[in-house]
Parts: C-alpha cells; structure tokens; sequence
C-alpha cells in the first residue's frame, strides 16, 4: 500500500500509528537511505555529502522558525543536545521548567 502526504509518498504498514521512537520514512528519504548505504559499502561514499545537506536542512529549519542557520544545532537525538545545553547552565543557577519536567 502506498499513501501520500505533505507531497511525499509512504509504503506500506497499514494502521501504523507514527511514534516519538520513529516513523514510517517517506519513500524518497528510503531511497536515499539505501544509495547511502550502498555508497557506504562500495567504499565510495563522500562524506562532503552529508556537510552539504546538514547545510540544507538547517537553513530550511531556519526559514520555517524564522532564524539565523547558524543558530540551529544538529544532534542525533534531542536528549543528547539537551544534555549539552543543561551542562552549560552554570551552578547555582535558577532554571524555569515546565510542569512535570
């Protein structure tokens, strides 16, 4: 089965219900998973590639948040950066949470 959605397409899993853990790829981000992979095992892969995309994507997060790319960080998970951002609060410093945080 194949679906459609914010003009991209997903295959298959029927009923799947999307998870903070992971999500159903769109199509064209599985494609591009396994040229990587196959790039990866040839032994041709350019890791210049992956400078220019995280370029990319950070200035189209930015156009969407309305702020400068250089200001937006790039982590493999949100608790990592969190991590680095909760490191760098001095001692003794008073920080506001949300309820339950």
């Amino acid at each position: 089965m194949t679906r459609e959605a914010f003009g991209a397409e997903f295959d298959g899993a029927d009923g799947f219900l999307d998870t903070a853990t992971y999500g159903v790829p769109p199509r064209f981000v599985a494609e591009a998973l396994r040229d990587c992979v196959r790039s990866w095992q040839h032994g041709s892969l350019e890791v210049s590639t992956f400078v220019e995309l995280m370029t990319t994507s950070r200035a189209a997060y930015a156009s969407l948040t309305g702020t400068d790319p250089h200001r937006v960080a790039i982590g493999s998970s949100t608790s990592s950066l969190i991590g680095l951002v909760a490191a760098a609060i001095p001692d003794g410093s008073r920080v506001a949470t949300l309820p339950g945080e």
